[in-house]
């Protein structure tokens, strides 16, 4: 059975000190769950997932892999720092679809449209 959480994209909500301003900055960063390693588990018998973080270059970070584990639908817990976080789904607007490859935009008719008369009454 496929494991529904492969292959998602979610958010992990950061806080990370800047170097240069040593201002606290907080963060959705986008992550990958891109495996779950099956012979592993937290210490309350919670599944291991493994995540590839987006580089963050703004701030000095390349992509990153870190093994977590899901506490519940929005916070997780990371194994390397034993930090518990946020985490959350990332809203995707959806598109209009596009108009086919050299299609003439749409334009409003040339002419108001004619509608039928009403049926006479009986």
């Amino acid at each position: 059975m496929m494991d529904p959480l492969l292959g998602r994209r979610i958010e992990v909500l950061w806080k990370v000190v800047d170097d240069d301003s040593q201002q606290t900055v907080t963060k959705w960063w986008g992550a990958l769950i891109i495996n779950r390693n099956f012979t592993q588990t937290d210490n309350f018998g919670r599944p291991v997932y493994i995540l590839k973080y987006d580089a963050w270059p703004e701030m000095g970070f390349g992509e990153d892999m870190s093994q977590v584990s899901f506490v519940s639908q929005n916070v997780l817990l990371d194994l390397g720092t034993a930090t518990e976080l946020d985490w959350r789904v990332p809203h995707v607007m959806p598109m209009a679809p596009a108009a086919p490859m050299g299609a003439a935009p749409m334009a409003a008719p040339a002419q108001p449209m004619q509608h039928a008369p009403p049926p006479p009454q009986q």
